[in-house]
C-alpha cells in the first residue's frame, strides 16, 4: 500500500545546486523525515511538501542562497519559493522548520496551505547577489497576501481564493511561525494586520551575515545573533525534546556547528560502517546485481 512507504527518512549532508525543479519532494504519503545540515544554492524550490497526507517532519540547520534564478534570464520557470504546498492536506504529527538560514530573494510560501506547520526561529536575509538588501523584496506569504477570506466562500471554491497567497487559517490548520528574523518591511506588523497570526517574537531588522558569497557555508553565520525561542519537539514515540536552551540563537549556525538534535533515532539501526554494510549487503544476495 502507498500509505506504507516513505518512512523514517534522513536527508542530511547534500548539496543541492541549480534545480530548476523541486529539491526535496516527499510523494503522496511520508512519515518521520529529518531534513538537516544541507545547502541549497539557487533552487527553485527547495522543499516541495505537496504530500496528501504526513507528519513528524524535522527541518533544521539548513543554509540556502537563492540570489541568482536558477536558469537562463527569460524563463519563466525560475521564480521560485522556499516550500511549496497542497491545496488539501491532513497531519497526522507535526511538521517542525527551525533554525535554518537563507540568503534568498523569493517567498517564503506563494500560496495554498498545509497543516500542523511550525516555523520558528529561521533567519531569512532577502538579498541581492552582492549581498545588498533587495530593494523590492518578494512578499512573504504571497502576491496576494492582503486579500481578506471571504466568509461567503466554502471547500473548492475557498481553496481556490488562496491560489495567490499563503492561507491565513492557522488556528484551523494549527500552524505557528514565531521567532523568525525575515528582512521585510512588512514583517511582521503589517502581515499581522492582514491577518497573519504570527507569534510575539516574529521580527525584522537586517541580518548581520559574515559574508555574501553564494555557497560558502561560512557566510551565513550571523554576527551578534539574536536569541531563539525554545519549544517542544514531539518526537512520533510520544517523547519531546527541547529545540534548544538559554544559549540557542536564530538561525543554523550555533557558534561553529550547525544546530543538531536527535530527531532520527532509527539511523542507529542503520549500518555506518563500510565493511559492515558490504557484509550485510552480500548476506542478503544483492551483490551479484
Amino acid at each position: 500500500m502507498v500509505d506504507r512507504h516513505s518512512k523514517n527518512v534522513l536527508i542530511e549532508n547534500n548539496w543541492f545546486a541549480r534545480i530548476r525543479d523541486n529539491a526535496v519532494e516527499p510523494e503522496n504519503f511520508a512519515w518521520n523525515w529529518t531534513i538537516r545540515h544541507n545547502r541549497f544554492v539557487d533552487c527553485y524550490v527547495p522543499f516541495s511538501f505537496e504530500m496528501a497526507r504526513s507528519g513528524h517532519f524535522y527541518v533544521y540547520g539548513n543554509l540556502g542562497w537563492n540570489a541568482n534564478i536558477p536558469g537562463p534570464s527569460g524563463d519563466d520557470h525560475v521564480r521560485g519559493q522556499l516550500f511549496k504546498f497542497p491545496d488539501a492536506h491532513t497531519a497526522d504529527g507535526p511538521h517542525y522548520v527551525f533554525n535554518n538560514t537563507w540568503s534568498t530573494n523569493m517567498a517564503v510560501a506563494k500560496k495554498k496551505r498545509f497543516s500542523q506547520l511550525f516555523h520558528f526561529n529561521n533567519a531569512i536575509a532577502l538579498r541581492e547577489p552582492d549581498g545588498k538588501p533587495l530593494a523590492d523584496p518578494p512578499n512573504v506569504f504571497g502576491s496576494g497576501w492582503q486579500s481578506p477570506d471571504d466568509p461567503r466562500l466554502i471547500g473548492e471554491t475557498f481553496v481556490m481564493s488562496e491560489q495567490k497567497r499563503f492561507t491565513k487559517q492557522w488556528a484551523q490548520l494549527r500552524i505557528q511561525f514565531d521567532g523568525d528574523v525575515i528582512e521585510h518591511p512588512n514583517f511582521p506588523d503589517a502581515y499581522r494586520q492582514s491577518g497573519y497570526d504570527l507569534g510575539p517574537n516574529s521580527r525584522s531588522g537586517v541580518l548581520l551575515l559574515e559574508g555574501c558569497v553564494s555557497g560558502k557555508p561560512e557566510d551565513l553565520k550571523l554576527i551578534a545573533a539574536p536569541s531563539a525561542v525554545v519549544s517542544d519537539i514531539k518526537l512520533p514515540a510520544g517523547r519531546s525534546i527541547p529545540s534548544g536552551n538559554e544559549e540557542t540563537v536564530i538561525g543554523a549556525w550555533q557558534g561553529e556547528q550547525l544546530i543538531s538534535l536527535p530527531t532520527a533515532p532509527f539511523e542507529e539501526l542503520w549500518p555506518i560502517d563500510s565493511e559492515l554494510a558490504a557484509a550485510e549487503f552480500e548476506v542478503k544476495g544483492f551483490s551479484d546485481i
